[in-house]
């Protein structure tokens, strides 16, 4: 049976993969700030930081996780959580998103993000 960090995380793709889409958001939105496309709109570097906090995070979790003495039967369950957490938040934010006015579609992405 292989007990390598690698095999413990591969079942754990929702989580990881999840954070990886967060943080290719971020880059992109870095990158489309940076050549000035749009400018940021007012609150942006608050969503932005705390979402860099929670990708700090989802690194930080898979890592312990695959170095703890948690059972793989357990992950299955981990990643219906992470997945209903994420799916929760998305729909709490739409619901904002549909009552408090944009100004660009850039800022819809980052509150999606």
């Amino acid at each position: 049976m292989d007990v390598s960090p690698r095999a413990v995380v591969r079942p754990l793709w929702p989580v990881w993969g999840l954070g990886a889409v967060l943080l290719l958001a971020l880059v992109a939105e870095a990158v489309v700030l940076s050549v000035g496309i749009v400018p940021a709109p007012g609150g942006y570097w608050v969503g932005f930081a705390s979402t860099a906090l929670v990708v700090v995070g989802v690194g930080y979790v898979v890592y312990r996780i695959s170095r703890s003495d948690l059972s793989p039967a357990r992950y299955p369950r981990l990643n219906r959580w992470w997945v209903a957490g994420a799916s929760g938040f998305l729909l709490v934010n739409v619901g904002f998103m549909m009552t408090l006015p944009t100004e660009t579609a850039f800022q819809v992405f980052g509150w999606i993000r």
